[in-house]
């Protein structure tokens, strides 16, 4: 009986031992140790999809002069709906977004479930900021795009979100 205790209570020790080894792994020290690891961690993943985000938003951009003939020529609205489409290519489904805004601020075409932009950031610079949406915060990138005229003007707004 006492050699069942005796391994017992090592068994208990190593187990002990054990989580505190895997404890001090992967949190660190102390509560300053875990905070720092985990802002770490989410900074990094903000970056990834950041980095994400503006290369979706690349992948939409279109020459300005097709969003000044979108309203009236059903094939341009067609053709911005594919470039749309075409720009999510592997990012999660019901989670990202693509929409291409003409000049005035209305969206012209989108893939994805977007959300309402603020207008005064689709009048802004290129950004990266969160905003609420219908299914919980959204990470939403918006990229000017800028006629060739002199000096350059806002021919439309493309946001990208997840």
């Amino acid at each position: 009986m006492l050699m069942r205790a005796v391994a017992g209570f090592f068994a208990a020790a190593l187990t002990l031992m054990g989580g505190r080894a895997v404890e001090l792994a992967r949190l660190g020290r102390s509560d300053a140790d875990a905070m720092a690891r985990i802002a770490s961690e989410v900074r990094g993943g903000i970056d990834t999809i950041a980095a994400e985000l503006r290369e979706t938003a690349r992948r939409a951009a279109v020459r300005p002069a097709s969003l000044g003939t979108a309203p009236s020529s059903p094939e341009s609205t067609r053709t911005l709906f594919d470039i749309a489409r075409d720009a999510l290519g592997t990012a999660p489904v019901g989670r990202s977004a693509v929409t291409i805004y003409g000049s005035s601020g209305t969206p012209l075409a989108w893939s994805g479930r977007p959300s309402d932009v603020p207008g005064d950031r689709l009048r802004g610079p290129a950004a990266l900021f969160m905003a609420p949406g219908p299914i919980g915060p959204r990470l939403i990138h918006v990229d000017p795009l800028l006629n060739d005229a002199s000096p350059p003007a806002r021919a439309g707004t493309i946001a990208v979100e997840r």
